[in-house]
């Protein structure tokens, strides 16, 4: 029992007594340095693909058989001004 306190009560003067690092008192603070701002622009011309493929077992939906893919792609321009984003696209598949 006599361990047991003397151990807790020197436990506790360690966490209460002040850290203090090597290197930190002697330097002085400094502000950390502003984060930089992500500026994202969304004008310029794209161009995308897209594909598939689809298939129907006729047992399960009872409508025929039906399977098959498709192609397909995307043409476009963006034009962004302040926080508005306008655009035009041509797409076929």
């Amino acid at each position: 029992m006599e361990k047991t306190l003397l151990t807790t009560t020197g436990l506790i003067a360690l966490g209460m007594a002040p850290a203090m690092a090597a290197d930190l008192a002697a330097s002085p603070y400094t502000k950390a340095p502003a984060a930089a701002i992500a500026i994202n622009n969304w004008t310029g011309f794209y161009i995308g693909a897209m594909g598939g493929y689809a298939q129907q077992n006729s047992s399960s939906l009872g409508a025929g058989e039906v399977s098959g893919g498709f192609a397909g792609g995307t043409l476009g321009y963006d034009w962004q001004t302040g926080n508005l984003v306008l655009g035009v696209e041509v797409d076929a598949a």
